[in-house]
């Protein structure tokens, strides 16, 4: 169960994102009915990673599940995303909410790589941010020596893609109380390099 703290939060977080939205196209309309849903993705992808120090969210859009994660955790987000637009966003909703835990990165994954050298990294996410064959090729840009080696990435996943990338990593499943099933690819950045080909060729999704 989520503090009234936590939950304010995120309400207040959803209000600047309808009223920022208004604006400047950050969040597709069309998706506000799923928006409680996402949220929930979210904290699920919090929850995965509870414990971890350095978080580094991938493509982080919007704020989901980078800022969520932020809002409910104590670990250290940091938010990689490409447009500025929504960079802009992330930095405005960070100071709206004191978020004191929240890191925007000004580019993208590639600059980041190049660029980091603060402490090991423990955990990343990636959510809707590319289909698995292509993230792993962004995962393979950053150095051996910016990650812990039990590090791993959590990405949601579908029950279409769940058949094919059970054969090559953990899938994990979280359901909430009224039974809606969550699932989660867990990436292993000391193996993925094993199987990498592989999911390449067989991903058709």
């Amino acid at each position: 169960m989520l503090d009234s703290g936590v939950l304010e939060k995120i309400e207040l977080f959803k209000s600047h994102l309808f009223e920022y939205n208004e604006s400047t196209n950050i969040y597709s309309k069309k998706s506000y009915d799923f928006l409680d849903n996402h949220i929930q993705d979210s904290l699920n992808l919090g929850e995965l990673v509870n414990g971890s120090t350095i978080h580094v969210d991938l493509g982080s859009g919007s704020g989901l599940p980078g800022v969520i994660m932020a809002i409910a955790g104590t670990s250290e987000i940091i938010c990689i995303e490409s447009k500025q637009k929504k960079r802009l966003f992330l930095n405005y909703v960070k100071e709206a909410l004191d978020l004191t835990n929240l890191t925007i990165f000004d580019g993208d994954v590639q600059l980041f790589t190049k660029a980091y050298s603060g402490p090991k990294i423990t955990s990343f996410s990636a959510k809707a941010f590319a289909k698995p064959p292509k993230l792993l090729m962004y995962l393979s840009m950053f150095r051996k020596h910016q990650f812990l080696k039990s590090a791993s990435c959590w990405v949601p996943i579908s029950l279409n893609q769940e058949k094919i990338l059970r054969h090559f990593d953990e899938i994990v499943s979280m359901r909430t109380s009224s039974g809606h099933e969550f699932l989660y690819f867990k990436i292993q950045m000391a193996r993925f390099q094993a199987y990498k080909a592989d999911l390449k060729n067989q991903y058709n999704l």
